[in-house]
């Protein structure tokens, strides 16, 4: 969330007095910034929707009276966050939505957004994420940026599972790194865990080619961010898929995902997509 007004200096947007003005610049400007990143990185695209002036209430979202009252008393940490300070409270920069899909995050969102007069940011993380890989860091900085030049704003980070899901090398910076790689892609849907709670995903290993070490791993979709941890140990002791693969994961749980994909690296595969 953004209180700050607008504010000039270098790439700042001019000001505008109208909605459609604004809405046109900003959308101008994220082209923009996708441009910049996609001769960065690569030939990149995105979307994030934006609506200068939404319309949507909180009377307007049926049921989830608890979860409208929190979200609403939100609004004052947007339009006046210094009456936070006068309390002694340090006004709060973002909140949590979380909740099966269907159940109203969004327009819990853009609700705030409405009753704050911010503007309203949609960024579908699971989408940019696998197009930008790990510099999504670097275009949510360029977004935010974005967002505080032109003021109020809530900027709405759809599917934040999916957020820091790729760790160091993906498949093309691996290969230009001198690496042969290996890459095993395993769909969730495989897995006990991910049919019981009904949702899929995807965990991709990439690793040296002749059971070298394991040198990037990317994971997509809901609750991944629980075998992040794992990750970051596999990757920092340069583990092998068959030093992976030796070891027993839980069953039932998502973690299977991942041993699986290091069982089949290592010439061992139970399930493959």
């Amino acid at each position: 969330m953004s209180s700050e007004t607008p504010r000039g200096g270098a790439g700042a947007l001019p000001p505008h007095n109208n909605v459609e003005g604004q809405q046109w610049a900003i959308e101008r400007r994220l082209g923009e910034i996708f441009g910049k990143l996609g001769e960065k990185l690569a030939d990149l695209t995105g979307r994030v929707e934006v609506k200068v002036k939404p319309e949507t209430s909180f009377t307007d979202i049926g049921g989830l009276t608890e979860a409208k009252g929190i979200v609403r008393s939100f609004v004052t940490a947007v339009t006046d966050p210094e009456l936070y300070r006068k309390w002694g409270i340090t006004p709060p920069k973002g909140l949590l939505i979380y909740g099966p899909p269907g159940t109203g995050k969004t327009l819990l969102a853009r609700a705030l957004a409405t009753e704050a007069g911010a503007v309203f940011y949609h960024l579908k993380l699971g989408t940019l994420t696998s197009k930008f890989g790990p510099n999504t860091g670097e275009l949510l900085q360029e977004i935010l940026g974005l967002a505080r030049e032109q003021g109020r704003g809530v900027v709405f980070l759809d599917q934040a599972d999916a957020l820091a899901l790729e760790h160091l090398l993906p498949p093309a910076q691996a290969r230009e790194a001198g690496h042969d790689v290996v890459i095993e892609r395993l769909d969730l849907r495989a897995i006990g865990k991910a049919n019981i709670v009904g949702e899929g995903g995807l965990v991709k290993v990439v690793a040296a080619a002749g059971d070298g070490p394991v040198l990037g791993v990317h994971m997509i979709g809901p609750h991944v961010t629980d075998l992040i941890a794992e990750a970051m140990l596999i990757t920092a002791w340069e583990a092998s898929p068959s030093d992976v693969a030796a070891h027993i994961h839980p069953h039932p749980s998502l973690s299977e995902g991942l041993g699986e994909a290091m069982l089949a690296l290592a010439g061992r595969a139970l399930h493959t997509a």
